[in-house]
C-alpha cells in the first residue's frame, strides 16, 4: 500500500503558533527605541522584543510599552455551537480550473452546505491605473456562474490579491489618497458588473516598518463608506508578519477576519532539521499560540474566522515503522495525480482516492 511509504498527515482546523521572535532579532520596543510600543498591544519583554509568553509578560515586561498580561483565549457559549453565530467562509481558488489535471471543481460543483460566504480567489489591480482585473484573462467566463450562487443565506464575494500578488503592489496603491480612490472606483465597478456583494482585501502581507498599517485602514474606510458593502481581510498566523496589521483600526470597517490557519508546518514551510522531520500542517496546539497576539489586542472573537486547509502537506519517510509526528523524513510525499506541484502537497480530491486506493 502507498501508505507504506509515504505518510499523509491528519488534517485539523488550526488555532495557532509561537509569538516569540526569532534569534537575532533587532530591539522593538521601548525606551532603546525611541518608546515603540509592541504591535496587538502584546508584552515588551526587558530585552525589547514584543511577544505573548511569560518571558515577556509579567515580572519580565516593561511597563508601558504594550501590555504586561499573558493573554488568554476567550470562551464562547457552548450551546451556541459557533463562536462566529453561523458565519462559515469558503474560498474558491479559480486558478485550479487552469492548472489541475483532474478534479477540477467548477462554481457548480462547490459543497456549499452550511456556508454563509463564498469568495471567488482571486482578482487583481493594475499598478499604473489600479484598476481592479481579472488576475487571468478567462477567469471572467466564471463570474456569472459564481455570483450565480448566490441565495437568501450565501453572499458571493470577490477576494483581490492573494500570495502571489505580493505586498509591494499593495502599498504603492494604498499609500496615498489619489490612488486609493481610483482602486475604489474601479472596485465599485467591478462588483457590480460582476454581481459581487463584498470584497476580501488579500494583502500578503502589510510592511510592518512602514505607514501600511494605517494606510490599510484608511484603504478599508474608503470602501465601506463608498461601496457600504461587506468586506473582510486575511490575517497571517506568524507573529512576523501579524504584526504589519492594526487590528483595531480594521475591525471599525471589517465584517471579519480570515484567519490563515494553515502551512504552519510542512514541507517546503520549514527549513533546517525541522525540515526533514514529520509534523502537522494545521495544528489545533499551534494555532491556538498564534492567536495570542490577537487576544492581547482584546480582538472579538466573533470577528475571527479559522482556516481549514482542504489539502495536504505530506512526507517520504526515513523509517517506515515510523510514522507519527517528529519521525524523520526524507524528502516531500509523492505528488498527487491532479496537483503534480508542488511536490508533496495533495488536494482533498487526491487524498480520497490514494485512500481509496
Amino acid at each position: 500500500m502507498l501508505f507504506k511509504y509515504v505518510h499523509f498527515l491528519a488534517l485539523l482546523i488550526v488555532l495557532t503558533a509561537t509569538a516569540v521572535l526569532s534569534k537575532g532579532s533587532a530591539i522593538e520596543c521601548g525606551p532603546a527605541v525611541g518608546g515603540a510600543r509592541c504591535g496587538l498591544n502584546t508584552c515588551c519583554s526587558v530585552a525589547g522584543f514584543c511577544g505573548t509568553t511569560s518571558a515577556h509578560c509579567g515580572t519580565g515586561c516593561q511597563p508601558g510599552y504594550g501590555s504586561c498580561v499573558v493573554p488568554t483565549a476567550p470562551s464562547c457559549d457552548a450551546s451556541k455551537k459557533s463562536a462566529t453565530n453561523g458565519r462559515r467562509v469558503g474560498y474558491w481558488q479559480v486558478q485550479q480550473v487552469h492548472d489541475d489535471a483532474c478534479d477540477v471543481v467548477l462554481p457548480a460543483d462547490i459543497d456549499r452546505a452550511g456556508m454563509t460566504h463564498l469568495l471567488l480567489a482571486f482578482a487583481h489591480f493594475d499598478l499604473k491605473t489600479f484598476d481592479v482585473i481579472p488576475a487571468n484573462a478567462t477567469d471572467e467566463r466564471y463570474y456569472a456562474e459564481f455570483t450565480a450562487l448566490k441565495s437568501d443565506s450565501l453572499q458571493t464575494w470577490i477576494a483581490v490579491g492573494g500570495g502571489a500578488f505580493g505586498g509591494a503592489k499593495w502599498s504603492a496603491m494604498a499609500r496615498n489618497a489619489t490612488s486609493r480612490t481610483a482602486f475604489v472606483s474601479s472596485l465599485k465597478d467591478f462588483m457590480d458588473k460582476y454581481s459581487f456583494q463584498g470584497v476580501d482585501l488579500d494583502w500578503e502581507f502589510p510592511d510592518r516598518s512602514g505607514s501600511d498599517a494605517q494606510n490599510f485602514v484608511a484603504l478599508a474606510k474608503e470602501i465601506k463608506d463608498t461601496i457600504r458593502c461587506g468586506i473582510s481581510t486575511a490575517v497571517p498566523s506568524d507573529w512576523g508578519s501579524v504584526k504589519g496589521f492594526d487590528i483595531d483600526g480594521l475591525s471599525n470597517y471589517l465584517d471579519f477576519f480570515n484567519f490563515m490557519g494553515y502551512d504552519i508546518h510542512g514541507w517546503g514551510i520549514d527549513e533546517g532539521s525541522d525540515r526533514t522531520k514529520v509534523t502537522y500542517g494545521a495544528d489545533i496546539r499551534d494555532i491556538a499560540v498564534e492567536l495570542l497576539p490577537l487576544w492581547a489586542n482584546a480582538t472579538q472573537a466573533g470577528q475571527v474566522n479559522l482556516g481549514v486547509p482542504y489539502y495536504g502537506r505530506g512526507y517520504t519517510l526515513s523509517n517506515y515503522s515510523c510514522t507519527i509526528k517528529g519521525c524523520k523524513a526524507s524528502g516531500p510525499s509523492k505528488s498527487g495525480k491532479c496537483t503534480p506541484d508542488p511536490s508533496g502537497v495533495m488536494t482533498l480530491g487526491d487524498l480520497a482516492t490514494v485512500i481509496k486506493e
